[in-house]
């Protein structure tokens, strides 16, 4: 395989990394903030907030490993970029963390923190819910 190839596909890779991160973080979020059962599901559902929480950092920490893994290959590859390749790599990876740490934060703060309101969602009807 030629080095432009590999560049090519390394790099199609990282992208695609980085959409899912994107999409599977603002899919959650819209989805917790704008329906009314799935939202006091997940806060009242016993462990299904912790167990988000486990899958949204074990899919985060897979991940950053990959992109990881994919900057050394591009580094390698580089030659006189390096430092350019390093930084972009750098930036593919706080917006990898930052919307990893998105779904993470809201579901701490409205799913697993105690506050006064959590369970009256389940005594109210929701509109629009399967009977």
């Amino acid at each position: 395989m030629k080095s432009d190839d590999l560049v090519n596909h390394v790099e199609l890779y990282s992208n695609a990394i980085v959409g899912f991160c994107v999409v599977q973080a603002l899919a959650f979020s819209t989805s917790f903030g704008s329906s009314p059962s799935f939202n006091c599901l997940v806060k009242t559902a016993d462990h299904l907030a912790e167990g988000l929480i486990a899958t949204f950092l074990l899919v985060m920490i897979l991940c950053i490993i990959a992109m990881r893994q994919l900057s050394k290959t591009i580094v390698a590859l580089a030659g006189r970029y390096k430092n350019v390749v390093r930084k972009m790599y750098a930036g593919k990876m706080v917006v990898v963390i930052v919307f990893s740490l998105l779904p993470i934060s809201l579901v701490l703060a409205y799913g697993v923190v105690e506050y006064p309101s959590k369970h009256t969602c389940a005594a109210k009807p929701v509109a629009n819910a399967p009977e």
